[in-house]
């Protein structure tokens, strides 16, 4: 039953956005763990208002079956008409058998250039946000 599966709050994980010479941004899961993760889940969508208008993306979903420990794992593409909305990611996974989530957002106009930093493991500037 759902109600005897205990939730833990995820941490040492984290989203990262990185900016490809095409124009387009490839988002990346972070393990900063020390141990793997297993079955990790993710849900992504973007809301808010542009114009005036109400605006909700379709919801993405996305699972990633092991990730090493302090390693990334690039899962979805992005364009940048999207980063005027505030943009979800929630994020259920295993870790030594203990299922953990979380939810990282990348508010409305976050995503940019000027808020980047050196990620060691993905080995170049992203935009990231971490929990």
């Amino acid at each position: 039953m759902k109600k005897d599966i205990l939730e833990r709050k995820a941490e040492k994980i984290g989203v990262a956005l990185s900016k490809q010479k095409t124009g387009d941004w490839t988002v990346y899961f972070i393990n900063f763990h020390d141990t793997s993760l297993k079955n990790v889940l993710i849900n992504s969508c973007g809301t808010g208002e542009i114009e005036g208008k109400e605006v909700k993306t379709s919801v993405l979903r996305h699972i990633i079956d092991s990730v090493g420990p302090n390693k990334a794992v690039a899962f979805e593409s992005m364009v940048e008409e999207v980063f005027k909305l505030d943009n979800e990611f929630k994020i259920t996974y295993f870790k030594d058998n203990q299922l953990y989530d979380g939810v990282i957002t990348f508010e409305s106009g976050s995503i940019k250039k000027d808020n980047t930093e050196f990620v060691a493991e993905i080995g170049q500037d992203v935009v990231l946000s971490r929990l």
